[in-house]
């Protein structure tokens, strides 16, 4: 009996692992089968953390593309939006933010302006090493 070598297929996006079905074995997938992408074997662009001020909110989200998440933002603002900062490749970090400040959380991704804010982009700034 012939022995036969399968690798397995690794989905960039959630992390799945999975072997291939015996019909399928040297096909390229069409989807991950837990999380569907179908780009399943394309790494994720890093993305920016970044905090946006707008009147006494700020919110801190992540994106790939921040200038084209602040023009989005921008039309269904309230107010005039302020940058306070963007922390490339810091993305990974949001959710982290988010819990830290659950104290100031108001609704969605915004979070009352606080100091505590502040201090958390200069920790963010010295770790990263960004420039103010």
């Amino acid at each position: 009996m012939d022995t036969v070598t399968v690798q397995a297929n690794l989905c960039e996006r959630c992390g799945h692992q999975w072997l291939p079905r015996i019909k399928d074995i040297g096909l390229r997938p069409k989807v991950c089968p837990k999380c569907k992408s179908l780009v399943w074997d394309k790494k994720k662009a890093s993305q920016s953390l970044y905090f946006v001020q707008c009147g006494n909110a700020v919110k801190i989200g992540g994106a790939v593309n921040v200038e084209r998440r602040l023009k989005s933002l921008a039309t269904s603002a309230i107010g005039p939006l302020r940058l306070l900062a963007v922390i490339e490749g810091a993305g990974a970090y949001e959710l982290e933010c988010h819990k830290r400040l659950a104290h100031l959380h108001i609704h969605g991704e915004w979070f009352r302006y606080n100091v505590q804010i502040e201090a958390l982009i200069q920790e963010f700034r010295q770790k990263y090493m960004v420039s103010a």
